[in-house]
């Protein structure tokens, strides 16, 4: 798909619902900024990098130490170049002994050599605040030299002057490295998460619990935009004083027009505090209506207050985000777009009046999908598929370390480009901005460490973040994703008492005789301490309903919140899962492993504007379709590249001939296909061995399905017949070469986490 862009202005078009041809301009434009000369203010700053200090292993430099290991002289002498361990005692570690002035430094660059992945961790104290702060880098693997950077400016804690900087392993298995040479930089501006090379922005840049896209700027550098005003129409910007700059004044951000000819008009502004412990975003709004119909050229420039001059030699780093230009009148025909993504959804649960009546009520103006399917069964490969279309073998997205690398084109930078306001509000760290799925979003929540186990905060963001648009004409894609029905099940106290009323029967005991879950549950491990006495397969299945039940709960306050200002009837509403749940499929409890039909199959329900019966959809889909079926039905071009079909009008005929559902499982370790007669799932290292190999081994799973329509587990059968024709039909669908897998870097917190949730 050919991107539409002006050099300074892109200018969406898009059309109404079902009509796809004659598509309108919708005079939603997002600004891009430049500087006076007209270059990109992130290549600007990010040039301006200066090195404060550096030592390397050639070195003898008293203000460094080694603790921990052997302090000989020689250690003390030249503590690098030596290896800088983390074993089953005392960790090893690195220490600066002078102070730093945070104002000069805002990075530390590390030179490394080590085996494999490993983490490392900076830490400092504050003295004023009487505080340590910390953060940390997972660095890569390889024998070569290896670079990283840390950015502890992002802390609080960085502020004013710091001591006792420390550099030491950090994980929980045994490793070490080996520092050749560390930097203390001060850089100009490091941008954030899912940069779009095509704007020139500075990515997706964190203040708070919110990530905008942002474009940089400093005291001596205003922003300049043009573009025609679109009749009555307001510009909206966000501002904030990075936290990498942890300046002490405060700022006016002021945003002007001027015609040509004509002087600058000063027609928004708003003070911005720079303290970092409180920093957020502030929302300028313009009235550009005696502008109308005309050409003119924007400036966002920053001043310093007057009345807070403590460091006035010190330059402030200011964000300028999202910057859009819409009508102000009302009464716009483009639909919004509401995504909800429940985690861990089994289809059979979803959707059922008894565990979640109020998505069982969407099903009477909706369209129910009885046949859907997820292309794998780990989170974020999910929706990386949804997203973009194609499968994991396509975008290279294969686990929960992954990264969606930029060059695939998403529905959300689709739907950005053609006038949409994007907006995502997740619960947990995995898909969050970093991993790539936040391409194509003006503004990204991060999730807060709680919201993995009460997706009521998620959806309260949710909310938050789209109550400005009460008032606009401008159309949104919202993405909430909610982690709810994920184990360890169980929603919080006060909802299990509503879903125990609800059920009319009390949670089952814990504990029954004779088990009636497998002993090969592993209660031992320390995430799963919660399983410690549980014995009784029903007692598992009624908390993992009250999980899902919760996630109704959240559903219905997020759509009946948003029904009263932005009427749903006018909106698509989407409602699916990324993958189901084991529940005893298999021997598999807890978990979602391996690709039989209760961990794949997945709800999915899709109101559209103006339609309001409800239907049933036997054709089988899977979440391939979604990013197609929203894009055609909108009556916007699909990218060649996405394998979908729209589902209202491509439904797929259940034939033997027909293209069959495909499966990948995480990490590519297992792939499988579901056809009208059976569901088939297969070790991936058997499609590069022969039939015998796979006849012998017997490692694959066969079931055949009961009929016409149905999407339920079917019935176990061996037939190795079967078997090696489906091997050969998944043989040739993987034929095409694969793209490269990117793992993204995370933090220690990050792994530990991840292991919580039992990835």
């Amino acid at each position: 798909m050919q991107r539409l862009r002006l050099a300074v202005v892109t200018c969406c078009f898009v059309s109404a619902c079902g009509s796809p041809a004659d598509p309108v301009c919708a005079d939603v434009m997002f600004l891009e900024l430049r500087t006076a000369e007209g270059l990109s203010p992130v290549a600007v700053l990010a040039a301006e990098e200066h090195t404060w200090a550096s030592w390397g292993a050639s070195d003898a430099h008293k203000d460094w130490r080694t603790k921990g290991g052997a302090d000989d002289e020689q250690s003390r002498l030249t503590p690098f170049g030596r290896p800088l361990a983390k074993g089953s005692g005392a960790r090893q570690q690195l220490v600066y002994t002078n102070p730093i002035e945070t104002a000069k430094v805002n990075c530390i660059e590390l030179a490394l050599r080590l085996g494999g992945s490993a983490h490392a961790r900076l830490s400092w104290w504050n003295e004023k605040a009487s505080t340590w702060g910390h953060t940390s880098v997972r660095l890569p693997g390889g024998d070569e030299l290896q670079v990283a950077r840390f950015f502890p400016a992002t802390e609080p804690s960085w502020s004013g002057t710091v001591s006792n900087l420390t550099i030491e392993p950090d994980w929980i298995v045994p490793h070490a490295y080996e520092i050749e040479r560390v930097s203390f930089l001060n850089v100009g501006f490091q941008p954030g998460s899912c940069v779009d090379e095509s704007t020139a922005d500075g990515g997706l840049v964190q203040i708070g619990d919110s990530a905008r896209r942002s474009w940089p700027a400093t005291e001596d550098g205003p922003l300049f935009s043009h573009c025609r005003i679109p009749g009555e129409a307001s510009l909206h910007v966000w501002v904030s004083v990075s936290s990498r700059s942890h300046r002490t004044r405060g700022y006016r951000c002021e945003v002007a027009v001027r015609e040509s000819g004509d002087s600058w008009a000063v027609v928004g502004s708003k003070a911005v505090a720079s303290d970092a412990t409180a920093a957020n975003w502030t929302k300028i709004r313009a009235d550009l209506s005696s502008y109308a119909n005309e050409e003119v050229a924007l400036r966002f420039r920053v001043v310093a207050a007057d009345d807070l001059d403590d460091n006035a030699n010190q330059r402030a780093l200011v964000l300028w985000a999202s910057p859009i230009v819409a009508p102000a009148s009302r009464g716009s025909s483009r639909p919004s777009i509401i995504l909800v993504t429940l985690d861990t959804a089994r289809a059979d649960y979803v959707g059922d009046e008894r565990v979640s009546p109020y998505i069982a009520s969407l099903g009477a103006s909706s369209t129910v999908f009885e046949s859907t399917w997820s292309n794998t069964n780990m989170t974020l490969p999910a929706h990386a598929s949804l997203f973009t279309g194609t499968y994991l073998r396509d975008h290279g997205a294969v686990s929960n370390r992954s990264v969606l690398e930029s060059s695939h084109e998403t529905l959300t930078e689709i739907l950005r480009e053609n006038g949409y306001w994007t907006v995502a509000a997740v619960s947990v760290d995995h898909v969050q901005a970093n991993t790539g799925l936040g391409q194509g979003f003006c503004e990204f929540l991060l999730p807060e460490a709680r919201a993995y186990g009460d997706g009521a905060i998620t959806v309260s963001k949710a909310l938050d973040a789209l109550a400005w648009l009460a008032d606009e004409d401008i159309p949104f894609f919202l993405w909430v994703h909610l982690y709810d029905p994920h184990s360890p099940y169980g929603p919080p106290e006060s909802f299990m008492h509503e879903f125990e009323s609800m059920k009319g029967e009390a949670v089952p005991p814990r504990e029954v005789a004779p088990p009636t879950i497998p002993s090969t549950v592993d209660r031992s491990q320390p995430d799963y301490a919660w399983l410690e006495g549980i014995s009784n397969d029903d007692h598992v299945e009624y908390l993992y309903a009250a999980g899902v039940s919760y996630a109704d709960s959240l559903v219905k306050v997020l759509l009946e919140s948003l029904d009263g200002v932005h009427n749903l009837e006018d909106c698509f509403v989407i409602i699916t899962a990324d993958h189901g749940e084991g529940l005893g499929d298999n021997g598999v409890w807890y978990r979602h492993t391996g690709l039989t039909p209760g961990i794949v199959r997945i709800p999915l329900i899709i109101g559209r504007p103006g339609v309001g019966e409800g239907s049933q959809v036997l054709s089988p889909v899977s979440l391939v379709d979604i990013a197609p079926t929203v894009l055609s039905q909108l009556g916007m071009g699909v990218p060649t590249q996405m394998l979908g079909v729209d589902m209202f009008t491509h439904s797929r005929d259940r034939d033997a001939s027909q293209e069959p559902i495909w499966f990948e499982g995480a990490r590519l370790q297992r792939v499988g296909l579901r056809t009208d007669r059976h569901h088939f799932s297969v070790r991936a290292k058997y499609l590069d061995q022969d039939a015998a190999s796979l006849i012998k081994s017997g490692d694959y799973e066969l079931r055949e399905v009961l009929g016409s329509g149905d999407a339920g587990e079917g019935k176990p059968i061996r037939d190795s017949r079967l078997a090696i024709e489906y091997v050969d039909r998944l043989r040739k669908w993987r034929a095409k070469p694969e793209r490269r897998k990117v793992e993204r870097p995370m933090s220690a917190a990050e792994e530990e986490m991840l292991r919580a949730l039992g990835y």
